[in-house]
Formats: C-alpha cells, structure tokens, sequence
C-alpha cells in the first residue's frame, strides 16, 4: 500500500508545477495553491485526521481538472478514504448506496421507454433513511424531464414541458431553455419561452429573469418592467397581493436602473398600512439602490426594526458601499438579537455580517471582508460550539467544526487578492477549514464561479 504522498512526492511523479501551469511572478496558481492544501492535509497529527483531508483535496483535483498535475495522488486518496471510512456500514450510508443503485435502474428503466416502472422504483425508496422525500408528481416530471434533457430527447423534454401542472411549471422553464442554448439551438429555446409568455399560470417575473440569464439582456428587462405593471394591477385588484418590491430588486441587479426606480417610486405611493406589510424588503431595496434616507424612513422606533436594519445593511453591502453597511451594523447592534432570528427570510445580525464580507470578497475589498469575516466569527462564539467526532479503529478524536466562510475566499481569489486569501485561509483555528479555504482558493484561480451566487438575488445563502 502507498504511504502518505505530501505535496512535494506527488508533484514529483509527474513533473514540477511549471511544466503544467507557468508562473511569470510570484502569484499564487492552481497547482501552487493545491500543493499547499496537501501539505496542510499532511499536517494532521493523526492518521485519522490526515485521510478526510486529503479526500478533500482530492475531490478538489478531480473538480478543477488538475488531477494529472499530482501524479497517483488523487486515486490514492479516495481510495484510502473508501477502504477506512468509519461511516461506510452504517444504515444511513447503506441506505444511500442502495438508492444511489435504485436511481441508476429507474433511469435505465425510463430511457428504455417503461416510464411506470421508473416511477415504481422511484416510489418505493426509503425515504425517511435516506433524508428527503419531494412530492411524487412534481419529483417525477421533474426527474423525467431532466432524464429526457441529459439524453439530449428535446422533444420529449418540451412535450413533457408543456403537460406539466401549471402551478409545477416555473421551476423547469429555466433549465429546459439552458439546455438548447447549451445545444446551439438558442432559437428553439426562446421560442419555448416566448410560447410560455402567454401562459397566465407561468409567472412573468421567472420568465423575465431567464431571458436575462440566458443572454437575452434588453428582452429581459423589458419582460421585468411588464412584470411590474402586472404585479401593480393584481395589487389594485386585491389588497392582499404583495406589492412588486422583489421585482424592483431584481430590476436593479440587470441593470435597468430607472425602471427600479419607477417600481420603487410607485410603491411608496401606497398608504402605510400596505407599505407596513413589506418595511423589511423594501428598506433593503431603496439601501441597494443608494436612497438610504427613504430606507431609514421606514424605522419605527420598535424591537422590529431590527429585521429592517439588516435588510438595510444587506442592501447597501450589495451596491458595494461598505462604510454605510457598517455604520448601519453598528445600530442593527444596539438591538438585543432572539434566537428565532438570522434565517433566509428573517434577516439578523449574522446575515448582514456575512452579506458584507461576501460582497467584500466579490468587490476584492480585504479590508472589508477581513472586518465583516472577524464579527460574522465573533457573533458564532455566541452560539453553543458544534463538535464533530472522527473515529477510527483506534481512537477516538473531536475536533472543533468552526464556522468559517471559506466560500468567500474563492471569490477573493477570483478578485485579484489570492495572496491575501491564502494568509487568510492559514490563519483559520481548524485544520480542516485551513484545507477547505485553500481549495476553494485553487477553486477561484481556476475560474470556478460560486454556485450559490445569484447575480438577481439580494440575500446570500450561508
């Protein structure tokens, strides 16, 4: 069996760095970076520590496609990681192997044409072992679809699209449409979305925003101020409708500036008790587009304007002016924090925090993200600190899973400050985070973009 391989071993299997990825100054690389997660992994004191590290930064390799730079490396780490791995018997991973099989014989029964006996095998998982069960229409159509997608069956897929529920629809318009343009049958695509336009069961807003993110720029915005006017009639029409403060956002985020403007403007124009119902998400959307005063205005002297203050500083952390962000902190601070807040959709003091560094990191402000990183971290200390154990045959090891944002510094990677990034990432108190950064760092050198980034969103997931 192969002993350990350090960074130093396996670059020399097959060849220095150079021959792979030239360096013309003393900036960091792909392979650089890489070669340093290894030896970091290395830096375990114990065998039992050094395996699931090195599988990390394995995965890491194969992900980037740098796997040949490292000689035997990558093979030999995943396979130690699968001959030792403490959880491999347990039930929950024999449960998940044995769905992963009966997804494999589902597929190959729905593309061999017995789509009932798919959906038989589908049905009968176990779900409760395996964590999750969707609903069954919705999974299947969903599931069929992207089947018929893979085998590039666009005929299929866009008849299938088409009988699909109304109501389960909006979430596969976008990747149906992804996958022509992927095909270099761009046309095809937009006419599936220009045919879906006329459905009032599809919602326009969702359809404006594929146009943009397809490439279709000007049809896009165009869509999304049509979006607007259509949300404001449903609002006469019904008090109860949300007025369109989410569409103003996302006019803002594709550039259309004054038609932002126009849908925040007009919103403002309802009477206060309507404006009551969306305070938070509308001071969030006037601080993103620079009109922090009429965001302010919307306080009320009261423990709720606690949600209105984050959104706030999300807002101004997105447009990318971080000293209001941080002033605003500052205020949204004086304010005692329950623990039913910080969640997706109920903003608090750890999700403004972490929305200022990962726009810092996106804006390749070090200075910002290393301020907004350090309180994101501080305000963790506040919460019960998790452990998670690792166990092998012969001892048993705790370690402090710490929760550091290691996504952030790919983007300060892809920034301009992987140096900054790299002394950033060896400083974290976790050995396992120190080899998540760097990867993630390679990740950002390499031109991987963060797959949990929406460009149109306004709060990150974190």
């Amino acid at each position: 069996m192969l002993g350990p391989l350090t960074g130093a071993a396996a670059l020399g299997q097959s060849g220095p760095p150079d021959a792979v990825e030239p360096r013309t100054s003393d900036e960091p690389t792909v392979i650089s970076v890489l070669t340093m997660a290894m030896d970091v992994a290395e830096s375990g004191r114990h065998e039992a520590i050094r395996l699931p590290l090195r599988h990390h930064v394995a995965l890491s390799m194969r992900k980037i496609g740098r796997e040949s730079a490292f000689g035997d490396y990558v093979t030999y780490a995943l396979n130690a990681w699968d001959a030792w791995d403490p959880w491999r018997e347990s039930p929950k991973r024999k449960a998940l192997r044995i769905d992963q099989e009966i997804y494999a014989e589902a597929r190959r029964a729905f593309l061999a044409g017995y789509p009932e006996s798919a959906k038989r095998l589908l049905r009968d998982r176990d779900c409760k072992l395996i964590g999750y069960c969707g609903s069954p229409v919705l999974e299947f159509d969903s599931q069929f679809l992207h089947w018929e997608l893979e085998a590039e069956n666009f005929t299929a897929a866009t008849r299938r699209l088409r009988e699909i529920g109304s109501k389960n629809k909006s979430g596969l318009v976008s990747r149906v449409a992804r996958a022509f343009l992927d095909a270099g049958r761009a046309g095809e695509g937009f006419e599936i979305l220009s045919e879906l336009r006329s459905n009032p069961h599809v919602d326009p807003a969702l359809i404006a925003q594929t146009y943009w993110r397809l490439g279709a720029i000007d049809e896009g915005r165009m869509l999304m101020r049509e979006a607007a006017n259509a949300a404001f009639v449903e609002a006469e029409r019904d008090s109860k409708k949300q007025l369109p403060v989410i569409i103003a956002g996302v006019q803002w985020a594709m550039g259309e500036q004054d038609g932002a403007l126009d849908t925040l403007r007009r919103i403002q124009q309802y009477d206060a008790d309507r404006l009551r119902m969306i305070r938070a998400p509308l001071a969030g959307r006037l601080a993103l587009v620079g009109l922090d005063a009429d965001a302010f205005s919307l306080l009320e002297d009261r423990l709720a304007d606690r949600v209105t203050l984050a959104s706030i500083v999300v807002g101004q952390a997105r447009r990318g002016d971080f000293n209001a962000a941080f002033r605003t902190f500052g205020q949204l601070a004086m304010f005692p924090a329950p623990s039913g807040e910080d969640s997706f959709r109920n903003l608090g003091l750890r999700s403004a925090a972490a929305s200022i560094a990962r726009n810092a990191a996106r804006a390749g402000d070090a200075d910002a993200f290393k301020r907004a990183d350090a309180i994101r971290r501080e305000l963790q200390h506040f919460d019960a600190g998790a452990c998670a154990a690792i166990t092998s045959k012969y001892s048993a090891l705790q370690v402090l899973h710490e929760d550091s944002d290691t996504q952030s510094l790919k983007d300060l990677a892809r920034a301009g400050q992987a140096n900054f990034a790299i002394e950033h990432a060896l400083t974290l108190p976790d050995l396992s985070k120190r080899v998540e950064g760097l990867t993630m760092i390679a990740e950002g050198l390499a031109g991987l973009a963060d797959p949990f980034y929406d460009p149109l969103g306004f709060v990150d997931r974190w």
